[in-house]
């Protein structure tokens, strides 16, 4: 599902960066007005922060890692077995599963 959502994000900004860099020849050229510099700035400061998207994903994955490696030394990921109490386990790999979620959606801000 996660991957489901990041595709998604992902195919937005690709939309966005293509009609971004469309659209930069007309936003740089207000550099050459005085009144249009402020403009032209927050175009070029959201085209950067547009090609920088991935890099949230990163370090979302990142920290994903650390804590799915975490709760496995802890032997907090659930083995499902005949009479084995599933609570603790599901707890966390539910607050993994919602990070995953939540860190696709909100890395790109």
């Amino acid at each position: 599902m996660a991957w489901g959502i990041q595709y998604i994000v992902k195919l937005v900004g690709d939309v966005l960066l293509t009609s971004g860099w469309a659209l930069s020849p007309i936003f740089l050229s207000f550099f050459m007005l005085r009144p249009m510099a402020g403009v032209a700035q927050k175009y070029l400061l959201g085209l950067v922060a547009l090609v920088c998207w991935p890099f949230g994903w990163v370090i979302a994955a990142v920290v994903t890692n650390a804590m799915v490696d975490a709760a496995a030394a802890a032997n907090l990921v659930p083995v499902i077995s005949a009479g084995n109490p599933l609570g603790m386990p599901t707890l966390t790999m539910l607050l993994i599963g919602s990070w995953m979620l939540v860190s696709s959606v909100l890395a790109p801000w």
